[in-house]
């Protein structure tokens, strides 16, 4: 198993030890990553945090008093309320009315309840900005990334992580929020129940810290399952996403009753390990009630009997107690929830790792060595040999595209054409050899803005489920609507203007059905639109009918009068536009010869869908 910079989280068998060392570093680096998004926010939120600790713990304090001045059964309103250890300041006794403390206790809660809105709204703002920039991170890394990585990732495993497993890191980034703040209560709590009484205190830290002891294989085993977790949710993605994608081929073949197999098995999977943990979680539910139970019983004697603490005070103990108590749990609960999404930023960062190790370097105009380039003379093949890894699928490969001219790239399948389509656009780049531009090398640094000046056609036509016009100012955002009808019409797809939406006529998954000739004929106007030094047609005219391929060596004829084209082709009819015909074979330019073109101009002919 290939593993990421951020360690053998994802690895089937590890040592508990290095199990519970990778979770513990993928909780810190989500934290520091919630801090660094906002640090003057996280600030914030940690400042109201301590106040509204303390404005909760003044509240409670401020009920000693009244808990002292009405088990004496005076009914006086007239307090007199001792100071204790602030004694040298406001002397040993506070006197004041009773409406006039309640007042001040009111005050005191209404006060909290307002900073703990406060601190809501802004754990929230803190929150959003972390999630946001995680998922902003993780898109621009994957949209940066060389089309060589990209290609080899699954579409269903970038899909769970820019969907399922960020929501998962969501629920970490909660459960962190929810960690901070019972953390800074218990500290404040623990604090003010010390004032009261530092024994007893001592007692429930010793048991509580027991308890947390015992919990420890929980945490473990909740680490575990996220990890399980995270593999069998990836692959169920897998399932579905190679089930709606082959969806005609597999019920073509009745193999529907496979894949509901397969899902239904992981499903199964799935709710054994559920079950499993929620078995251990609810026994960890059980041990802590219990033991609450048991401290607090133990705690009331000791108090009581053993250190004969006054009843007010044994009291607001048990308050205290009782306050403490729930946010110990919601400690644990949290703790375990962590454990089992915190594994999902494990993929994450492996994906982001991959990407940014391979990141499409991209220089911009100012910047030295950027090339503004324009294709005046010829894009030229020089001794290029290009492997994906499973041998040469090009051999010293050299030739010359020449510029306002159709070159035909032809041969059997498999013998290198799309690689040299991908090779012209910049998509990846030779291992030995170079490709110029009128003499300037196509680089790593350089292949970007060479893009810039091109258009692509491949066979396989993507429309997005949006209007026409959307999807053709794909290629040029500024494009207006006449530019638009100028593109289709050069391509021949003025059938767009027969719809009753025209060019805002919806297409794509699950609105205007389209023959595989038209979209491609809207994915050549797309093209075109972009007024491109470079058009490259990867099969594009596979489509096509033989009187549309008529139309389309027409078009092509008259755009070779100002613009360049790479004719990728198994379609023997249209290389009459052609001015060079390429053969490649094995990886190797078998045959290039010059041609002329047939110059009889066809008729016309309707348009069939």
């Amino acid at each position: 198993m290939r593993r990421n910079a951020a360690g053998a989280a994802m690895a089937n068998a590890l040592p508990s030890a290095n199990k519970a060392t990778d979770t513990a570093k993928l909780c810190v680096t989500l934290a520091r990553f919630i801090f660094m998004t906002a640090p003057r926010r996280f600030f914030l939120t940690a400042g109201l945090l301590l106040i509204g600790g303390l404005t909760e713990s003044l509240s409670l304090v401020m009920l000693l008093p009244f808990l002292h001045f009405m088990g004496g059964g005076n009914h006086s309103t007239h307090l007199s309320i001792p100071t204790g250890f602030l004694s040298s300041i406001f002397g040993p006794t506070v006197e004041t009315e009773l409406w006039v403390a309640l007042a001040v206790v009111a005050t005191v809660i209404i006060s909290s309840a307002l900073i703990t809105r406060a601190r809501m709204l802004t754990m929230s703002r803190l929150l959003l900005d972390t999630l946001n920039k995680l998922r902003m991170d993780l898109f621009r890394s994957i949209a940066s990334t060389r089309w060589t990585t990209f290609s080899k990732m699954r579409v269903a495993d970038l899909d769970h992580v820019l969907t399922g497993d960020i929501d998962r890191v969501q629920q970490s980034a909660v459960s962190i929020f929810m960690l901070f703040q019972n953390g800074v209560f218990l500290i404040i709590y623990t604090v003010l129940s010390c004032i009261l009484s530092l024994k007893m205190t001592a007692f429930a830290v010793v048991m509580g810290f027991i308890v947390f002891l015992i919990q420890a294989p929980i945490r473990k085993m909740s680490a575990e399952f996220g990890d399980k977790l995270t593999r069998e949710r990836q692959t169920q993605y897998r399932t579905i996403n190679d089930f709606l994608l082959g969806l005609k081929v597999t019920k073509s073949y009745n193999a529907e009753q496979r894949y509901v197999h397969e899902l239904g098995a992981i499903l199964e999977r799935m709710k054994a390990d559920a079950l499993k943990y929620s078995g251990f979680t609810s026994l960890s539910n059980i041990i802590f009630q219990s033991a609450t139970a048991v401290v607090a019983c133990v705690f009331i004697y000791a108090s009581y009997a053993v250190y004969k603490l006054d009843v007010a005070r044994i009291v607001l103990l048990l308050i205290i107690f009782m306050r403490l108590a729930p946010r110990f749990s919601d400690i644990q609960t949290q703790l375990h929830s962590l454990f089992v999404s915190i594994q999902a930023l494990s993929a994450m960062q492996k994906v982001v790792t991959e990407c940014e190790a391979n990141k499409e370097e991209a220089r911009v105009a100012g910047d030295e060595g950027f090339i503004h380039f324009k294709l005046k003379d010829k894009l030229s093949f020089s001794h290029v040999r290009f492997s994906y890894g499973n041998g040469d699928v090009l051999k010293d490969v050299s030739f010359d595209v020449p510029a306002n001219k159709v070159t035909a790239v032809i041969g059997p399948s498999g013998g290198g054409k799309s690689t040299i389509a991908d090779l012209a656009m910049g998509f990846i780049t030779p291992q030995t050899g170079h490709i110029a531009v009128d003499g300037s090398r196509l680089d790593g640094t350089t292949s970007r803005a060479w893009r810039d000046y091109t258009a692509y056609v491949p066979q396989d036509t993507y429309l997005l489920p949006a209007s026409i016009a959307d999807n053709l100012r794909i290629a040029r955002p500024t494009a207006t609507a006449q530019d638009i009808r100028k593109a289709l019409l050069l391509a021949q797809a003025e059938f767009v203007y027969r719809f009753p939406k025209g060019i805002d006529t919806i297409v794509g998954d699950g609105a205007q059905k389209l023959s595989g000739g038209e979209r491609q004929r809207i994915a050549v106007a797309r093209a075109l639109l972009k007024k491109p030094d470079l058009l490259i047609l990867d099969e594009a005219t596979s489509a096509l009918d033989a009187n549309n391929t008529d139309w389309i060596v027409d078009m092509l004829t008259k755009l070779s009068k100002k613009v360049t084209i790479l004719l990728i082709t198994h379609n023997p009819a249209v290389l009459r536009c052609a001015h060079r015909v390429i053969t490649v074979q094995d990886g190797t330019v078998a045959e290039m010869k010059d041609v002329k073109r047939r110059n009889k101009k066809p008729k016309r002919k309707s348009e069939n869908r």
